[in-house]
């Protein structure tokens, strides 16, 4: 056992105010340009004390967003206080979002910072199976443009293209962020009809490169085709294995249940009202019969009678989700109400499978950065972490990272543990650009603020189970930590005695020694 000593650095009956920002958010499905979006500061009192007059700010890549900050006139102990702000979005590309605040005792945690990706567009393409030039409301992909564009507008930020199953090539994914394959045949006893092998090699390196995929079922689907060349027989997009078609009547129809929804995924939502209530309305007489699991497979929607609906899988830096009905209504009345169920799950999809390509993430301070480059990436050189300035510096410091080189077969991994600073950090190739790389943004760890009253003796004695000795800084601290050594320890009463010893030794010794 070792003594411990507590030196209190500071007044016991002192209390600091402190407003910390816990977190910010943005009204809006998918970011994108030209448009204001309002964004809601989350504030706490962590302190034991009335804070006035604390300033919240946002910026926006270190800009700010509103010309002056919003004050809020009282934020009481505990309370937590939400604050709006609107910004402008006026370019595309993977933003820094930042609040700044002041006004309170302890500035550690009046920062937060947020990575928010702007898009100019979404490019999704429809890939249909079953098109109908001469009525276009009956063809497969007619849906789900209504959903992703439900006013019909023009210059519409999601921008669908739709194509024939035969017709799709390689060339058609160039520039496109998702893929819905909408009852779509794959080429196999028809050499003609159908998606070509050339254009799924492409998908799959799509996919695996950070796209987002939507498999739908459908009549022309054949589940032997589907599994050798998607499924677990090929490239493996397939979240689940198709086993066949289930069929049922009109009076008992297939309906997806709402309790039945993985609450943790991108369509939690539709657990709970208003959403459940028009996922119980989906009624269909056919869907695909899916494999009960996959590897990496999760079933998001499940139906009544527990059959997956809808599936999801990550495969590489993208993402597959697979719908085990139609997206028309040759299966059910999956479309018979525009805005009660296909409306919320598009956008949902599309939100979701979008906001997969930003590279990097949010963490907390001293929690380890990992990036894994993508396939390509320059690397001969190494890498190097790229930290946040100093104070009251513009250059931006840098550190050699060590990266092993992976195993055959296994991904690059790139790791830094240098993050004690909140800010915004960098991963970049080794003499690139400070914003070559991965981006990510580091947060106080709000732990160390969430109570700030003073430990009293006491407390300290209860943390422990026992009273140390606890010292008031201060001009004779030296001294004080050097008595209650002495007399805790047994080294000087040691050395006293073997002193003794000593001496007597030698005075027996000159005893023994006289001739008397």
């Amino acid at each position: 056992q070792a003594n411990l000593v507590f030196i209190r650095c500071g007044n016991a009956e002192r209390r600091i105010p402190n407003v910390a920002a816990e977190n910010v958010t943005w009204i809006s499905d998918i970011p994108h340009t030209r448009t204001r979006v309002p964004f809601v500061v989350t504030v706490k009192n962590t302190g034991a004390d009335i804070v006035k007059g604390a300033k919240v700010a946002i910026t926006l890549d270190n800009k700010a967003i509103e010309k002056d900050a919003v004050q809020i006139d009282q934020i009481d102990p505990g309370q937590t206080y939400p604050v709006t702000l609107t910004g402008s979005l006026d370019q595309p590309g993977l933003r820094v979002v930042g609040v700044e605040m002041n006004g309170d005792g302890m500035p550690g945690d009046n920062v937060l910072y947020k990575t928010i990706f702007v898009r100019e567009k979404v490019r999704v393409l429809l890939v249909d199976g079953s098109p109908n030039a001469e009525n276009p409301t009956s063809a497969g992909d007619h849906f789900v443009k209504t959903a992703l564009n439900p006013g019909r507008q023009k210059d519409y930020y999601i921008e669908t293209e739709s194509i024939t199953a035969t017709e799709a090539s390689a060339r058609d994914l160039d520039n496109v962020d998702i893929v819905y394959l909408l009852n779509a045949p794959i080429r196999g006893s028809d050499p003609v009809v159908g998606l070509s092998a050339d254009f799924l090699a492409k998908l799959n390196e799509f996919v695996r490169g950070g796209g987002g995929l939507v498999i739908t079922g459908g009549d022309l689907i054949k589940p032997e085709e589907y599994n050798k060349v998607l499924g677990s027989g090929g490239s493996q997009l397939l979240p689940l294995d198709v086993k066949g078609i289930r069929n049922t009547t009109e009076t008992s129809p297939f309906t997806p249940a709402a309790e039945k929804v993985e609450e943790a995924s991108f369509l939690g939502r539709f657990r709970k009202s208003p959403f459940a209530d028009a996922l119980q309305k989906v009624a269909m007489s056919r869907m695909l019969e899916l494999a009960a699991d996959g590897p990496g497979a999760r079933a998001l929607i499940r139906t009544t009678d527990d059959q997956p609906y809808i599936a999801s899988k990550v495969v590489g830096a993208g993402e597959v989700i697979q719908i085990a009905g139609s997206l028309d209504e040759r299966w059910g009345n999956f479309s018979s109400d525009p805005g009660s169920f296909h409306v919320p799950l598009a956008i949902f999809t599309v939100t979701h499978l979008t906001g997969r390509k930003v590279a990097g993430g949010t963490t907390i301070a001293g929690e380890p950065l990992v990036w894994y480059p993508p396939d390509g990436t320059e690397s001969k050189a190494g890498f190097e972490l790229v930290k946040p300035p100093r104070s009251g510096e513009r250059s931006r410091p840098r550190v050699k990272l060590d990266v092993p080189q992976p195993p055959a077969g296994q991904r690059l991994v790139v790791m830094a543990t240098d993050t004690a600073r909140a800010g915004v950090y960098n991963i970049v190739p080794a003499g690139k650009a400070d914003d070559s790389g991965a981006l990510f943004t580091v947060n106080p760890d709000l732990r160390e603020s969430a109570a700030m009253g003073v430990g009293a003796d006491n407390d300290v004695e209860n943390w422990l189970g026992f009273a140390p000795a606890i010292i008031q800084a201060g001009a004779g601290t030296e001294s004080a930590v050097g008595q209650l050594r002495t007399r805790s320890e047994w080294t000087e009463w040691l050395l006293v005695l073997l002193l003794v010893l000593l001496v007597g030794e030698s005075l027996w010794a000159w005893s023994c020694g006289r001739a008397w």
